[in-house]
């Protein structure tokens, strides 16, 4: 130990299960870690130094819990250490718990989806205007404004059906989400 620097802390991770780093873990796995803050030059604290403790890039629906969440690092000897004992003997430590996401046993094809295929409201709907432009067509004939209210009518319907045809959840709905990957924690290299 240093004396007079300035406080710091340097970390330790270790592996508890499974055993060894990388820690691979298949989707629906967990894993624990045990993090260790090692003060050094902690004599120099003039109030106590907390790290808190986070995880950062796991997969989507993955957990990282670390208990306790924050790590306190004290200017003398912890009560917890044993008399005469260093506190950079009895560092301050926690466990991290990596929970992955099970994959879905659910087919990844879509859902049946009410609405789909012929329905009668539709063709409550499609009949009539398919019929009331065809009115419109034959009368525009005779009559010039009503050709344009007969064109008006028309981009209208085919901007409709072009809009709801390029729904953002298309992909979703019709090929579901993807598989979950593994998550692959260790030193990186």
């Amino acid at each position: 130990m240093n004396n007079g620097g300035t406080p710091d802390f340097s970390i330790a991770v270790a592996p508890l299960s499974p055993a060894t780093f990388p820690l691979t873990l298949t989707p629906g796995n967990a894993g624990t870690i045990v993090v260790t803050a090692t003060p050094e030059n902690n004599s120099t604290l003039t109030s106590p130094m907390f790290v808190t403790l986070s995880c950062s890039g796991l997969p989507d629906q993955s957990t990282c819990t670390a208990t306790p969440a924050s790590l306190q690092i004290l200017a003398s000897t912890p009560a917890s250490c044993p008399s005469g004992t260093a506190a950079s003997q009895c560092p301050p430590s926690a466990t991290m718990l990596i929970q992955t996401q099970a994959a879905s046993t659910a087919s990844l094809s879509p859902a049946s989806q009410k609405g789909k295929g012929s329905t009668p409201i539709a063709w409550a709907f499609l009949l009539p205007g398919a019929l009331g432009l065809g009115g419109l067509a034959w009368g525009a004939r005779r009559r010039r404004w009503l050709n344009r209210l007969s064109l008006i009518a028309l981009v209208g319907l085919v901007t409709a059906l072009g809009t709801t045809a390029c729904n953002p959840r298309y992909g979703y709905f019709n090929h579901g989400p993807p598989p979950i990957p593994p998550l692959r924690l260790g030193p990186t290299r």
